[in-house]
């Protein structure tokens, strides 16, 4: 999948559909919906596959597999958007999880400044020296998620928590 200026991309995670939840929130599909993305990245924990794209039908997108999905899928990801290189994971391989030094090593042995998981269902948008850690929580349990709006100068990254913006920052394009 390729990425250019004018994509809004929706990054989705731990949606847990259907071993955790009946449905899938409408509220947060309607909310999810407002933001018109033409693609989504999801950060893993699906759970069923087919259920959760044929609810969200988004046009093109990228799926790591978590440590409850039973689809095939990679468990890692790397994406480079403009002079960005985005390391995508659902997070289960770091150990304690969400230990950001773990994080920070990972991402210097695979050469991203740009490090997007799932796993921990914390919503969590962190820049540091200029490394970006990005976790949109979970969609369906911490009703939050995150959007990545591509600019011909810089990349946002907005991270929603109940409909509202908790944290944004940018990156250069």
């Amino acid at each position: 999948m390729r990425f250019q200026p004018g994509d809004r991309i929706g990054v989705l995670g731990d949606i847990h559909y259907p071993d955790r939840i009946d449905r899938i929130p409408e509220h947060m599909l309607r909310s999810f919906r407002e933001f018109n993305t033409n693609k989504i990245i999801f950060t893993g924990d699906l759970t069923s596959y087919d259920d959760v794209i044929d609810e969200l039908n988004p046009e093109e997108y990228i799926v790591v597999k978590g440590n409850m999905d039973e689809f095939i899928a990679p468990r890692i990801v790397i994406v480079d958007i403009g002079i960005n290189r985005i390391l995508i994971t659902h997070g289960d391989i770091i150990r304690p999880r969400g230990d950001r030094e773990k994080i920070f090593n990972m991402m210097k042995s695979l050469d991203a400044n740009i490090f997007i998981s799932g796993h921990t269902h914390i919503p969590i948008l962190i820049n540091e020296s200029n490394r970006l850690i990005f976790n949109p929580g979970s969609f369906s349990m911490t009703y939050s998620f995150g959007i990545l709006e591509i600019n011909m100068d810089f990349i946002k990254f907005e991270l929603f928590k109940d409909n509202k913006i908790i944290a944004s920052e940018t990156v250069p394009y």
